[in-house]
């Protein structure tokens, strides 16, 4: 009986901890795996010149130039834009990086610059309707500027897309901020 007992107990344990295992085998399989939502940001991937238009609701309007360098790195997972900006008297210069993450099933971006101290963090979506990758994310520090922001990488064609940011307004409602035309460099 004793034997039995013991046998019973080893196949419960067994049973239960190698599911277990299995599928964290399964999930890490999944965390880790290039699937066709980090191909779409090859789609982004080259040499660009660019044109802006600032159009703040409380400002004058700007119109500029600029150029990225846009690739892919890190074995194929993630998209790195280094961009130059030609603002007023200034350079702008931004990194972003943008990612898929198999887990939560959203793109990722991080982008930094010498205009902010801190970095720009939203989670995003590609919408194949549109054409684009749409992220949404709030600003760190709600006591500098509580406002959200939206920004949206649109797929125009094989050489050229487009970076618009929003911010929300006082009244919730989002307002173009900043417009950035992408074309690429042969």
């Amino acid at each position: 009986m004793r034997k039995m007992i013991y046998i019973l107990l080893f196949f419960i344990f067994f049973n239960v901890y190698s599911n277990d295992d299995y599928l964290d085998l399964r999930n890490q399989s999944e965390a880790v795996r290039i699937t066709h939502f980090h191909d779409i940001l090859k789609s982004f991937e080259g040499n660009f010149r660019q044109i802006y238009f600032f159009t703040p609701p409380e400002s004058k309007a700007e119109k500029g130039s600029g150029k990225a360098e846009n690739k892919i790195v890190l074995n194929e997972r993630y998209l790195v834009i280094n961009s130059t900006l030609d603002f007023h008297k200034e350079k702008v210069q931004k990194t972003t990086f943008i990612g898929y993450d198999n887990h939560s099933k959203n793109y990722i971006l991080n982008e930094y610059s010498n205009f902010e101290t801190f970095p720009l963090t939203a989670k995003g979506i590609f919408s194949s309707k549109d054409k684009s990758l749409i992220f949404e994310g709030q600003y760190p520090y709600s006591e500098l500027n509580p406002n959200k922001f939206k920004i949206i990488f649109k797929y125009d064609s094989l050489n050229s897309y487009t970076y618009y940011f929003y911010e929300a307004n006082k009244n919730n409602k989002e307002e173009l901020i900043m417009e950035i035309r992408n074309f690429k460099i042969n």
